[in-house]
């Protein structure tokens, strides 16, 4: 499987080696498992012990020696599972009291999984809501194997398969995934008929659709070529295009010193996907260091993706500081964005502090049907 991928569920090797430490620091709490994850690898790529291996770790009781923390981090390659180990996974996965166990299991499912034997694991997953983690990691490492092949199967499910799939597919090889999206007719596609046709999906709207599973995996992969993407979907007319910019934005900023994400998006071309990466860069810059980043608003000239910036930072200090954010607020040069971010931190005042935000609002001299709309927070709220 791609090493990219490594990235996105390296996470998933660490937890197996909490558990397998906690097999020798808390063996009496082991559930009747041995914990040894032999095999059960939680990133994928790179091999490791077979599933077997697993199943036996699950089943039996642990063998004095054994050194768990080694084993798990042994990736030598494996043959992949068989059907009837899969199914075995499957039936750990679903019916494990144990979170850790289920977890592992489900590692060991993506581990083993192939373009070939994808199906059957899916069947192993297929009791997860559609919104759930596992549910969309499965076809997000599906897409990553089998590209096209696996993006197409939702087309002709019910639940959101193809846009996962397309994203770990652009994560895996992004200049395919490209490929193939801007190659795309989907009213002369038939395998597109159960989507457009039987449930009368517009196509814009599918596209769309399919464009945020495709930034999603390019902003990981690339996050330059994904910038370069949405700004040529918005040149194209693309409705929608330019609210994907906030995607490359967050993992920019976890690439990128804050500085360097703020400074790419100050020198993207001007218009409202840049003010949209502006302003999550501050946002995302000001829940780290809001220090550093009021110093980059002060350095920065009058400008529309100024305006932009602060309305990002004042959205977060709301939270923290909503006298300094209100002050901030209050800078924006535009009228219409300046009522717009002393409203949202109104807001959020008056949902940590309705006493507090009250006050302020009563010699705001804010129109009286706006204090009263930024101050019902509480009942909006119960009302939803």
């Amino acid at each position: 499987m791609n090493r990219a991928i490594l990235v996105h569920y390296g996470w998933l090797f660490v937890a197996v080696l909490a558990f397998a430490a906690g097999f020798h620091l808390f063996p009496a709490g082991r559930g009747g498992g041995d914990g040894r994850p032999d095999g059960a690898k939680t990133t994928l790529g790179g091999g490791g012990g077979s599933e077997p291996e697993l199943l036996a770790g699950l089943e039996a009781e642990e063998e004095e020696g054994d050194d768990a923390l080694a084993q798990a981090a042994d990736l030598s390659e494996s043959a992949p599972p068989t059907d009837g180990e899969i199914r075995k996974l499957g039936e750990a996965f679903r019916a494990s009291t144990s979170p850790i166990d289920r977890r592992l299991a489900f590692s060991a499912l993506l581990e083993g999984l192939t373009a070939e034997n994808a199906l059957l694991v899916r069947e192993q997953i297929a009791h997860k809501e559609p919104r759930s983690a596992e549910f969309r990691e499965f076809h997000y490492a599906w897409g990553a194997v089998a590209g096209a092949e696996a993006a197409m199967f939702g087309a002709g499910t019910e639940e959101d398969d193809m846009a996962p799939a397309l994203a770990g597919w652009a994560n895996a090889d992004p200049q395919a995934a490209l490929a193939w999206f801007k190659g795309l007719d989907m009213e002369n596609d038939p395998g597109f008929d159960p989507l457009l046709k039987d449930r009368k999906i517009p196509v814009d709207q599918m596209r769309g659709h399919l464009m945020r599973g495709l930034v999603e995996g390019l902003a990981s992969a690339d996050p330059g070529a994904a910038s370069d993407f949405v700004l040529s979907m918005v040149e194209d007319g693309q409705k929608g295009a330019e609210h994907l910019m906030h995607r490359v934005a967050e993992q920019m900023m976890r690439t990128n010193a804050p500085s360097q994400t703020a400074a790419w998006a100050e020198n993207l071309p001007s218009g409202e996907a840049r003010n949209i990466a502006m302003r999550r860069a501050l946002e995302s810059w000001a829940r780290r260091d809001p220090k550093a980043a009021s110093e980059y608003l002060l350095s920065m000239p009058d400008s529309a993706v100024k305006d932009s910036a602060i309305s990002g930072f004042t959205g977060r200090l709301a939270w923290e500081d909503p006298v300094s954010a209100i002050t901030w607020a209050q800078t924006i040069a535009s009228e219409g964005h300046r009522m717009e971010a002393i409203f949202g931190v109104g807001r959020a005042w008056a949902h940590k502090d309705a006493a507090a935000a009250a006050e302020w609002a009563a010699s705001s001299g804010l129109p009286e049907e706006m204090q009263q709309k930024m101050l019902n927070v509480r009942r909006d709220r119960d009302r939803d």
